[in-house]
């Protein structure tokens, strides 16, 4: 987060609590904590997000709730890498190149295939901000 000197206030720097707040469906936190009420009503003409150094407890306590969604509930979610493993074992072997028949170039596929890609470990990956997709894949 960052501190703004002018107004004196925290600028929220989270990008999952971001995301909920926003109602982005890829992301889920807990939605009674009390920084919720707080942070929802400061939002700024530019979409950003404010609060009181006082509440930082509040909205740390927030951010701890927070944890992306996967596709699927055979995807696990890797905090190390902040990425989601693909485990359906369909996808799994149609990527692999090994059959099965799934749609060839959909958004699921290039999602997939970049964030694996880019982690070059081996293993299947996608950004969760990309779960509507992976799972229509």
């Amino acid at each position: 987060d960052m501190y703004d000197d002018v107004t004196r206030m925290c600028q929220l720097g989270n990008t999952y609590a971001y995301a909920f707040l926003l109602d982005h469906h890829w992301v889920s936190c807990a939605p009674n904590m009390p920084a919720v009420p707080v942070l929802k009503a400061s939002q700024d003409e530019a979409g950003n997000f404010w609060y009181a150094p006082k509440q930082r407890e509040d909205v740390r306590r927030f951010y701890a709730t927070c944890v992306p969604n996967c596709a699927a509930a055979t995807d696990t979610w890797h905090g190390s890498n902040r990425l989601c493993l693909v485990g359906n074992d369909v996808a799994q072997v149609w990527l692999s190149g090994k059959g099965q028949k799934c749609q060839r170039g959909s958004a699921g596929e290039k999602a997939i295939r970049s964030a694996s890609k880019e982690a070059g470990d081996g293993n299947l990956w996608y950004r969760p901000d990309t779960a509507s997709r992976v799972h229509a894949f």
